[in-house]
């Protein structure tokens, strides 16, 4: 008898990568909090078919949706009397999660992704299978966010980076557009894009551009413009 061998597919491969990091992270006492394992489920197990959505993600269209009304906000993050920089529970939880997806994924594509100058598909799909879209859309959009937290971010950036820096930005980019968009954005925004975010779909392609050419440039009053013409968006300038 010969033995047959099956290729693994990189839906196959997100998969196994989810239910690795829900089985260490169940093994932490927080988690038999049903609130706490609930949000960290969520967050694992978005998007178990975002690997065969990739081509489908780069090709996305938006078609303008109405908010109906006042946009959704995370509640403001409470000050707290003594300075502490603890992790709380979820932020433990994602923590962990962040830190296998760097050892396990991240790390070993490194130095092909820096030769090629490109993250492997295999990294994106595995990546999107901890839903990083979901950290500052609050939960009536789609996402996990209880309150606005900048240590949450900076938390799963510094565990992402301990695999590669580079791929942790650019898996994080669209994550800092869904955030801004649910920090800033007005209902009809969030219902148009936020979706595209939050849903089971690889996320889009997106980063903040606020950078800009010279020097001292200001982020509030960008030379770079935008002009809405018909169905049509004319950009001037550079970022």
């Amino acid at each position: 008898m010969t033995k047959q061998q099956t290729r693994q597919t990189p839906a196959d491969r997100a998969t196994v990568l989810g239910l690795r990091l829900l089985n260490a992270a169940s093994a932490l006492p927080v988690m038999s909090d049903p609130k706490v394992r609930k949000r960290v489920e969520k967050f694992l197990y978005n998007g178990t078919r975002n690997g065969l959505r990739a081509e489908t993600a780069a090709r996305r269209t938006f078609k303008k949706v109405s908010g109906g009304g006042t946009p959704a906000r995370a509640k403001t993050t409470k000050p707290k009397q003594v300075f502490d920089l603890t992790p709380t529970d979820d932020q433990q939880m994602i923590q962990e999660a962040a830190r296998e997806l760097a050892a396990t994924v991240l790390r070993p594509a490194a130095q092909d992704a820096d030769a090629a100058r490109v993250v492997p598909d295999a990294v994106k799909e595995q990546a999107a299978e901890l839903g990083l879209t979901l950290l500052g859309v609050p939960d009536a959009l789609g996402g996990i966010a209880e309150e606005r937290s900048a240590v949450t971010g900076v938390l799963v950036t510094e565990a992402l980076a301990h695999g590669d820096v580079g791929l942790a930005a650019a898996l994080l980019a669209p994550a800092a557009v869904a955030t801004a968009i649910a920090n800033y954005g007005d209902a009809d925004q969030q219902a148009t894009y936020l979706p595209a975010f939050t849903e089971d779909e690889v996320a889009p392609h997106a980063a903040i551009a606020i950078q800009e050419p010279q020097p001292l440039f200001d982020a509030l009053a960008p030379k770079t413009t935008g002009t809405i013409s018909g169905d049509k968006l004319t950009l001037n300038g550079t970022k």
